[in-house]
């Protein structure tokens, strides 16, 4: 990991830490922690869904972090189970960690949250997931022109601007 770390930071990348289930979770951070006293170009995911989310937030101060509900189930002895609960501990470790100024990259599909965030002046990227249309492009059957082909690539960034745009405002 540290050579995938090492190499990021020489082209000027950043190198986020997927999270899985709750067995991987504290080897995760152990790691995380182990690689950002050498390197500030790596972060993790939280998962709102986790009671130990809050006390990871607070701990992970500065680190940039991408923030998610969470999608595994977990017992009730470590997880909320109720969407509500969910909703309302994500909200909080948001607000945690954007009032301590530390990057905050929020998974949501939620629309109303990211307008909110836009309104409230934080910067906002939408990630819109074109890839599998766009893989369906390129292995188009071979009868396909190749300027038809570059006119549908043309169509579909054009259209990913566009959702963007609109996901923003």
């Amino acid at each position: 990991m540290r050579q995938i770390v090492d190499t990021a930071k020489r082209y000027n990348n950043f190198v986020r830490m997927d999270m899985e289930d709750l067995g991987h979770c504290q080897a995760t951070l152990d790691l995380l922690h182990e690689l950002r006293q050498m390197y500030d170009n790596v972060g993790t995911v939280i998962q709102a869904y986790l009671y130990r989310a809050e006390q990871d937030v607070k701990d992970l101060k500065g680190v940039s972090l991408r923030l998610v509900k969470g999608t595994y189930k977990e017992p009730p002895e470590v997880a909320f189970q109720d969407k509500q609960q969910v909703d309302e501990n994500y909200m909080n470790i948001i607000q945690l960690h954007l009032l301590n100024g530390s990057y905050t990259a929020i998974a949501t599909h939620e629309t109303d949250m990211q307008q909110q965030l836009v309104k409230e002046g934080y910067t906002m990227r939408v990630y819109v997931p074109f890839w599998e249309r766009l893989v369906r492009i390129f292995y188009e059957p071979a009868c396909i022109t190749p300027a038809k082909r570059r006119v549908r690539i043309k169509r579909l960034f054009l259209e990913i601007i566009f959702c963007t745009i609109v996901n923003i405002f």
